[in-house]
């Protein structure tokens, strides 16, 4: 049995410019994460939100590692802050390559999150970014977004 790693961590984003410059950035990132992880076999999802990037990615410990030195070499990324990694027993992500929760390409929500989703993603423990991604995949894939 695969033993398979869940990774979590946020950073402060870098890209700087009009709001188009800034979707197509998150566009781009999004586009090449679902294409790599799905030839690393690794699922996960991501938010862009207040200035920050929240991330979980899982799948073999050598290919979240492999996915994770990648975003600390990527110049979009500042701060990065890993909030934790283990061993899980399945997959939260299951069938997304890279899920986009919340508005499409980084834009902001359309709507407000249920109460119980926190965006203060810098204040996030793995857990709750989690918990939130989930959530918010969920409700974006349902959007249609």
């Amino acid at each position: 049995m695969l033993m398979l790693k869940q990774l979590a961590y946020w950073s402060r984003s870098r890209i700087s410019g009009p709001a188009d410059v800034v979707a197509w950035n998150i566009r781009s990132i999004l586009v090449a994460s679902r294409a790599r992880n799905a030839r690393l076999g690794v699922t996960g999802a991501m938010i862009f939100h207040g200035g920050y990037f929240g991330q979980v990615l899982e799948g073999s410990d050598a290919a979240v590692n492999t996915i994770f030195r990648c975003i600390e070499r990527d110049e979009r990324h500042g701060e990065i802050t890993l909030l934790g990694s283990c061993v899980v027993g399945g997959r939260a992500f299951d069938g997304w390559s890279m899920a986009l929760a919340g508005g499409p390409y980084g834009l902001p929500l359309r709507r407000q999150p249920a109460e119980n989703v926190n965006l203060n993603i810098p204040r996030l423990t793995a857990q709750e970014l989690r918990d939130n991604l989930v959530h918010l995949a969920n409700e974006t894939e349902k959007a249609g977004l």
